[in-house]
């Protein structure tokens, strides 16, 4: 919210996907002073709506202070979306910073901001990151590719137990 307040004057409209507390958002976006024309609340959205909610987005953001390997992002990214994220858990092994997407630190709100402009403003790049990032979850997040290494480590795992 903090960040849509300091892009107010680019003609972005917000999209809220997902569970979460509905009135702590509205009330952070009330007193924000971030008015309804500048947002859509979407709420849980069913899986099979996903691609095309992604398909309209120009960036897609994950501000997140925790996160493991996020679905989501890989979800983004496999649809062609220019992603932003912070970089926590094992989100730096999804996106290489300014190769397959831009990353900033939990929190740090002057990075988030920068790095959502950027993208808005520079179509070339934000079409670059979207598809590096496209070719990295095919070539590397796949269930092919991500069973093979699953496989891989619980061999040498039992191998070594031996």
């Amino acid at each position: 919210v903090e960040a849509m307040s300091r892009l107010k004057d680019t003609n972005a409209h917000f999209v809220f996907a997902g569970r979460g507390s509905e009135k702590l958002l509205f009330d952070l976006l009330k007193r924000s002073g971030i008015g309804e024309d500048r947002y859509t609340y979407l709420g849980f959205v069913a899986n099979d709506e996903l691609p095309r909610l992604y398909k309209l987005s120009s960036v897609f953001v994950l501000p997140s202070y925790y996160e493991n390997l996020p679905i989501s992002l890989l979800e983004a990214m496999a649809m062609k979306v220019a992603c932003v994220a912070s970089n926590v858990g094992a989100v730096d092994e999804i996106i290489e910073h300014e190769k397959s997407g831009l990353l900033f630190e939990a929190g740090d709100i002057d990075v988030l901001v920068r790095n959502i402009r950027m993208l808005l403003d520079d179509g070339a790049r934000r079409e670059r990151l979207a598809e590096a990032g496209r070719q990295k979850v095919h070539s590397e997040f796949t269930s092919a590719v991500m069973a093979e290494k699953h496989y891989r480590f619980y061999n040498k795992v039992l191998n070594e137990a031996r």
